[in-house]
């Protein structure tokens, strides 16, 4: 086995086309049953709308940018409002990655199932690539890419690719160590000259770039961790604790060549969104909003993978033992091997058996959850009594366990250090440790909201204003999560053969607790509507207006996802917000239609074609529409009939 590996890997051509398939595989795997059908199964019915808004956005962003690029910004919805893309999530690079399926194809729920694979692919190969930069084994940089891709926190929001396709993140931060390495800040063999350095981090630039294009949040957090993993480098400029001096001139060159590219690049782009963040902020982000968008205790510790859903119903862990709020319950357990590697990680080598040590740092972990508990309980009204010992407060059973737990590691651990005093002298002294731990705390102190502080101090990042759900922070945590379990399962790696086969039950365990197959599918329910290939071959830029209005909540994305096989304005639109004025419209539109005065609104506002669905009309309706001298039957469909606005 060791002889097939090294072949794989002879060469850096090799490692990259290995690691690429083996994660092509893992994401066929992990998105069964989509790959028996792709063209035909959905991850979502028509209930979850924010699946079918997605495949809208990156469906207009390919023909933005192919066929209608001065439009760009103004996508067909919310017709006549301007900036429609700021409602929502500019997907251009899910768009570009997807063009040739869209083009070929023109398939939504195809190339969003592709979306998926790619993404898993794009994820593991880049945690795999910045694993191995930091001097992790290569067994463990795929054990790391595994562990971000697959963990329950991650993988839960396959439905929202703005949040799942974020495997930019770790190539973007590997491409900035490796230009850090040619300005003699990371103990790395620099290139020789200043244009090799420039193209470093011209590279860096491009791939934060692609990462903030596919969703505003990563693009925050995407400048939170770049930003502060700069700092952090650039202090060695004052300590300087690397085997050479840092080179000022290349580390100020490559910083001002990265800013003009983000400059030139992202500028524009994201214009939109500060054009409308006053009214968003205003509106959709509040501070009672935030309050109730922050990660608490149900969220922490819920997981929604079905070896955790079996677990909640079997013993009731952890919907019964803690009081949860009638708020949705925002999954942010990342399973238990991906924490206990990240906690290998941190332990201190010793004198004493790595057996020993090993057991206490599990007791020193219970011991910190037990301790954890009693000031929640205390603190937060954590206060539910458990399911098996009746009356008994769940304060004071988390303080007998920590008690419990004190003794027996007292008593028959007494020379080995407590886990958290001797992981930081460990800590303190690995540079590149250091970093991560302190951005993963940063991280998940920030998804728990304003009451602590340290997300008010992010939302002071320009555009850092707009994420209204601060527990998506546990996102990136995530990610420098599995970074240290890299280094855990290295550790693990070079224990032996006991440690491989620990590595490897871990490795089997992660697999049964994180897995959601087979995910729920069905058959695509949008399959090409015959009202919207017909609109598509009218000549002319106009207006659509569909009857009923707005119906369902499912109506407006079912005309967006038709919208993309004739791309005409539609007054409809979904979105997380919408424009100020869409609302009163609407309800004036639905008041009056079909009157004259409705009739006049919508000739202002360019329509041409009334599409009315019969089926879901009462008959006094459609015959007010019959009546209306105004509106000429233009053609009958299976799902429709059409009728045209006469001026």
């Amino acid at each position: 086995m060791k002889g097939i590996w090294e072949r794989l890997t002879a060469n850096r051509y090799r490692e990259a086309t290995t690691v690429a398939t083996f994660f092509l595989l893992v994401a066929l795997a992990a998105t069964w049953p989509l790959p028996t059908a792709p063209g035909d199964l959905s991850v979502s019915t028509r209930a979850n709308s924010d699946v079918f808004l997605n495949q809208y956005l990156i469906f207009w962003g390919a023909h933005a940018l192919t066929e209608d690029i001065g439009n760009l910004y103004h996508t067909n919805m919310f017709h006549p409002s301007s900036y429609a893309f700021a409602y929502a999530d500019m997907l251009l690079t899910d768009s570009l990655l997807l063009l040739p399926v869209i083009v070929v194809f023109e398939d939504p729920g195809l190339a969003y199932n592709v979306l998926l694979w790619l993404s898993i692919v794009i994820g593991g190969t880049g945690m795999y690539a910045l694993c191995r930069h930091l001097g992790i084994a290569r067994v463990a940089g795929l054990t790391a890419g595994l562990l971000f891709t697959l963990n329950p926190a991650h993988f839960v929001r396959y439905r929202q690719p703005q949040f799942f396709n974020d495997g930019f993140l770790p190539w973007f931060i590997f491409a900035l160590l490796a230009w850090f390495g040619t300005c003699g800040l990371r103990n790395r063999t620099r290139p020789s000259t200043m244009q090799q350095s420039l193209l470093v981090a011209a590279g860096a630039a491009l791939l934060f770039c692609l990462h903030t294009q596919t969703g505003s949040h990563n693009a925050i957090f995407g400048l939170v961790v770049g930003t502060a993993i700069v700092a952090y480098h650039a202090a060695d400029f004052l300590w300087k604790p690397v085997t050479r001096t840092p080179d000022a001139r290349r580390f100020g060159a490559g910083l001002a060549i990265m800013g003009l590219i983000g400059l030139v690049i992202l500028l524009p782009l994201f214009y939109p969104y500060f054009a409308v963040s006053q009214f968003l902020e205003g509106t959709r982000i509040t501070p009672a909003g935030l309050e109730n968008g922050s990660a608490d205790l149900i969220d922490l510790l819920s997981a929604p993978s079905r070896f955790y859903l079996w677990l909640n119903e079997a013993t009731g862990w952890p919907s019964a033992f803690l009081e949860a709020e009638n708020s949705p319950i925002r999954y942010a357990f990342p399973g238990a091997v991906l924490l206990v590697l990240a906690a290998l990680a941190l332990a201190p080598a010793g004198q004493a058996r790595w057996t020993r040590r090993a057991v206490a740092a599990i007791l020193d972990m219970i011991l910190t959850a037990a301790g954890i508990a009693v000031f929640s309980s205390a603190a937060f009204g954590w206060r539910r009594l458990s399911m098996m010992t009746g009356a008994v407060p769940s304060i004071l059973i988390f303080a007998i366990i920590a008690m419990v737990v004190a003794v027996i590691r007292a008593r028959l651990l007494p020379h080995i250090p407590f886990l958290w005093v001797s992981s930081t002298r460990r800590v303190w002294h690995d540079r590149d440790l250091r970093f991560w731990v302190l951005a993963v705390t940063t991280l998940f102190l920030a998804a728990l909201g304003p009451s602590f502080g340290v997300y008010e101090l992010v939302r002071a990042i320009p555009g850092a204003n707009l994420i209204r759900v601060p527990s998506r922070f546990i996102l990136p945590a995530m990610m420098g999560l599995s970074v240290l379990a890299g280094w855990g399962a290295t550790r693990l790696l070079n224990r032996g053969r006991r440690g491989q086969l620990l590595l490897a039950g871990l490795v089997v365990f992660f697999v049964v607790e994180s897995t959601f197959v087979p995910i729920p599918a069905v058959a695509y329910p949008y399959p090409p509507d015959p009202v919207a290939q017909w609109l598509g071959e009218q000549p002319g830029d106009f207006a659509v207006l569909e009857v009923p209005f707005i119906g369902r909540k499912t109506d407006p994305t079912r005309q967006m996802v038709q919208s993309v096989h004739h791309w005409k304005k539609l007054l409809v639109g979904y979105s997380g917000s919408a424009p100020p004025d869409y609302e009163e419209r609407m309800r004036r539109l639905r008041a009056t239609f079909p009157t004259d005065v409705a009739l006049d609104e919508l000739a202002e506002l360019g329509v041409r074609f009334v599409v009315v669905r019969e089926a879901r009309i009462a008959p006094a309706a459609r015959q007010a529409i019959v009546d209306q001298t105004r509106l000429q039957f233009v053609q009958e469909f299976e799902t429709g009939t059409v009728w045209e606005l006469m001026r």
